[in-house]
């Protein structure tokens, strides 16, 4: 049985995405047992946003709170605003010209 040219084409492109796929899911199972996980676990790439590294031990109540407050008051230093009636001062740049640069 002769087939005749855009038959052959068609063919031969869904022999192609098959073996596409195929090979798709076969390198998604080896990448899963590969890892030790399961292949929910890999096709899902979300992850935990609280996941602590297992080199690293959680930190403790009192360390979070260090943490929060340091980064509290980085915040006010980067947002502070000085008055209007501040006086302008040329120290940094005086600094930097008798550096030489």
């Amino acid at each position: 049985m002769s087939l005749n040219r855009p038959f052959r084409k068609l063919f031969v492109l869904v022999v192609v995405a098959v073996a596409l796929v195929v090979a798709i899911q076969i390198a998604g199972h080896s990448v899963a047992a590969a890892s030790g996980q399961s292949e929910s676990s890999v096709a899902n790439k979300q992850g935990d946003p609280n996941a602590v590294p297992p080199i690293l031990a959680p930190a403790t109540a009192s360390e979070l709170a260090a943490m929060r407050q340091a980064e509290a008051w980085e915040a006010q230093k980067f947002y502070y605003d000085p008055p209007a009636s501040a006086p302008y001062s040329l120290a940094e740049m005086a600094a930097y010209g008798s550096s030489g640069k």
